[in-house]
């Protein structure tokens, strides 16, 4: 039952069915991408640490297929990698068709280095493929910061009641979760 101190201005978690996806393939770049995230200011309704926090890294095709199954609108970075550079273009497009909220940035940092005009041809391969960007160093991991936040914003969010919000923050949260408290 919402009362007269419930805000919608305050950072909320994002939707149930969204999460941030890391498939890091090679180098660990995620632990600086979410300290990065973990840093930027809040928005009106997301929490970047939080946000940070719940982020889901995957090591292969099946965890990052079985947890875009779990939340189908999330935000995925993809590496590519020699290895599984010839499968992922194909990916793109049948996670894109069944999961229409998903985002996908591709992350090419492993592959070979590239002139200028094989990096337009790989960066129109990916964007024709589905994938909302193509990251070809890790410096451009820091400009998708405000594209991120702008996905989580833009979904559907349920309303959160603030006494919800200060539970979800206390650290012994998930302590005891299925025993009722007793005094």
């Amino acid at each position: 039952m919402p009362d007269h101190f419930s805000s919608q201005r305050m950072p909320q978690l994002p939707a149930a069915s969204a999460r941030l996806v890391l498939w890091e393939r090679t180098r660990p770049w995620s632990r600086f991408f979410l300290n990065q995230v973990r840093q930027t200011p809040s928005l009106d309704r997301i929490n970047p640490v939080m946000l940070a926090d719940r982020a889901i890294c995957v090591a292969t095709l099946d965890e990052l297929r079985e947890t875009i199954d779990r939340h189908p609108a999330s935000f995925v970075f993809a590496e590519v990698s020699v290895a599984n550079f010839r499968e992922l273009p194909g990916q793109i497009p049948r996670l894109r068709s069944t999961k229409p909220r998903l985002s996908i940035a591709v992350v090419c940092f492993e592959l070979p280095e590239q002139p200028i005009d094989e990096y337009h041809i790989l960066d129109s391969l990916f964007h024709e493929a589905g994938a909302t960007a193509v990251l070809a160093a890790q410096r451009d991991l820091l400009a998708m910061i405000p594209a991120v936040l702008t996905h989580f914003a833009a979904l559907e969010q349920p309303e959160t009641h603030w006494r919800d919000l200060i539970e979800q923050r206390l650290p012994w949260r998930n302590v005891g979760q299925n025993k009722p408290f007793s005094r």
